[in-house]
């Protein structure tokens, strides 16, 4: 079967992912895709397969397939980047109306007793 995506990192490209994987800060997400994109790797050799992949890293297969396809199609920048929502995914409890009265509450005087 032929692969319609491939991944072919340059050495400056494995070392960013390297250094991305190593900081502590990196979300958990970003180091799961640089993991990916270390396994599908078609420089160093035969890489593993979708299936494989999916199982080391502990995600789907339908994600290896996006990361491979964005790093094929975007380029690396946009496999690491963090997805910006234009909605937060919950909607606020406290709106601003309410949060400026427990402001007000917990600022003002205590209640005798």
């Amino acid at each position: 079967m032929n692969k319609k995506y491939h991944v072919r990192l340059s050495e400056s490209e494995r070392k960013t992912v390297q250094e991305e994987m190593g900081e502590g800060k990196t979300p958990k997400t970003i180091r799961k895709r640089c993991n990916i994109l270390l396994q599908a790797d078609e420089t160093l050799g035969k890489p593993a397969t979708q299936e494989e992949i999916s199982k080391r890293c502990g995600v789907s297969d339908v994600t290896v397939y996006q990361t491979v396809k964005d790093y094929d199609t975007q380029g690396l920048a946009y496999v690491l980047r963090r997805r910006e929502h234009e909605q937060p995914p919950r909607k606020r409890i406290v709106t601003g109306e309410k949060e400026a009265r427990i402001v007000a509450l917990a600022c003002g005087e205590a209640p005798r007793g």
